[in-house]
């Protein structure tokens, strides 16, 4: 079964100005909270609550290529694809959810 994994990190001013400029970041900030699984059912979406703050997250995708979307109302179905073994860092805006399927 494939699964996902998020971990949120805090932002601050400077990252905040990186992020909105384009710029990748060196260093991620403090883990914020505990890291969330998600196991990957084929067919279904398997989703995040929604962000109560801006934050940082890590998304690490294995056993199975999967579609992300990271949006309000997220519908995996629309997301990008990533491919087994795909570990990113993605800027999730508050009231924001992480939406992933595996892909078909």
């Amino acid at each position: 079964m494939a699964k996902a994994y998020i971990t949120r990190y805090s932002t601050n001013s400077l990252n905040w100005q990186r992020l909105s400029s384009g710029q990748a970041l060196s260093v991620l900030g403090h883990q914020d909270g505990d890291g969330i699984a998600l196991d990957l059912a084929d067919g279904e979406q398997a989703e995040t609550e929604a962000f109560d703050g801006p934050c940082l997250c890590r998304i690490v995708i294995v056993s199975g290529d999967a579609q992300v979307r990271i949006a309000k109302d997220a519908d995996a179905d629309t997301g990008e694809l990533w491919l087994d073994g795909t570990t990113d860092q993605r800027y999730v805006r508050k009231g924001e959810r992480v939406a992933i399927k595996r892909a078909a």
